[in-house]
């Protein structure tokens, strides 16, 4: 059987929601792999990873911890997982630039039961999984002061890779679809002899299509100790705009005999703070690995979880 219009929309905006959100973690994650200070001129840092996120739940926008979708009636037990591999680079063209690098690779897939007259007993279990590259993420960090105080600035652009954003499409769409640009003034220093840095960095976002923009900040600590280091990276992102009741908007049902719609809704206007554990440990003299954990600790219009990833680090 057919579903109305009205269930269209909404499994589509569902779909899409999903997404938007797990794009912002996944990129407000990378931002400050190197933190604040540049490559040597032909030096490398390389990361291969992987990262796994399954939850139920959300933020909703009063920040209230809710089941996702809990206030519609049409859905239950609504799910989101994502698996996603990763390659991270960052490559000194001279002493003072570095060009960084990111591409992901996913499988992201939205679960959910669906519940109307149109099916037999009333509802269907539905899983929906899109597989594909998402957005490419392109840098340009310039080093500015490099003595106790380190200080860069780092302009960067996102691209998206060909995925689909059609409305007729149920899958999970990979990114926005939409070119966003940004800059971050990024800083840094070490306590040597202690061994133990810290970096953090303040930033803007513009984002070119129906989104809003944003600003981010992240601090982050490090700590080495024998062929260990440990790091800790706390991040916020706001929105310029207070994020809306994305799914609270009144719907215009069809008329009998044609007419009326379902407006469109924005997706992806949110705020969130969260916490980055890692720990990498020193395989040999120019390779790693890493295991990190990625907590979501509050936030609006943006699922709950942890996030898992493991990867393999390169160094020159």
């Amino acid at each position: 059987m057919s579903l109305s219009l009205r269930d269209k929309n909404m499994t589509m905006s569902i779909n899409l929601y999903f997404v938007m959100v797990m794009s912002l973690l996944i990129l407000g994650s990378n931002a400050l792999h190197g933190g604040a200070w540049v490559q040597k001129k032909g030096g490398y840092f390389l990361k291969f990873g992987s990262g796994f996120h399954r939850t139920g739940q959300e933020f909703n926008y009063l920040g209230e911890k809710i089941n996702i979708f809990e206030d519609l009636e049409v859905y239950e037990n609504t799910a989101y997982q994502e698996f996603k591999l990763k390659v991270y680079s960052e490559y000194g063209l001279t002493s003072r630039l570095t060009l960084v690098a990111d591409l992901p690779f996913k499988i992201a897939t939205s679960e959910q039961t669906q519940i109307s007259n149109y099916f037999d007993g009333g509802r269907r279990d539905t899983s929906f999984t899109a597989v594909g590259f998402g957005d490419f993420a392109f840098y340009t960090r310039l080093g500015i002061l490099d003595g106790p105080l380190v200080l860069s600035l780092q302009p960067g652009v996102k691209i998206p890779l060909g995925y689909s954003t059609d409305k007729d499409n149920e899958n999970p769409t990979l990114g926005t679809g939409d070119v966003d640009v940004e800059g971050a003034l990024l800083i840094g220093s070490s306590l040597y002899p202690a061994p133990v840095y810290i970096t953090g960095s303040v930033g803007y976002r513009h984002r070119s299509g129906r989104l809003h923009d944003e600003y981010f900040a992240n601090i982050e600590t490090g700590l080495t100790l024998a062929k260990f280091l440990f790091k800790s990276e706390f991040s916020i992102l706001r929105n310029e705009m207070d994020p809306p009741d994305i799914f609270g908007g009144t719907i215009v049902l069809p008329l009998p005999g044609g007419g009326g719609v379902v407006p469109d809704r924005l997706f992806g206007d949110q705020d969130f703070s969260k916490l980055n554990l890692e720990a990498v440990y020193k395989l040999k003299e120019n390779m790693g690995l890493s295991g990190e954990i990625i907590h979501m600790l509050a936030g609006k219009n943006i699922i709950t979880g942890t996030t898992f990833q493991l990867g393999l680090t390169l160094t020159r």
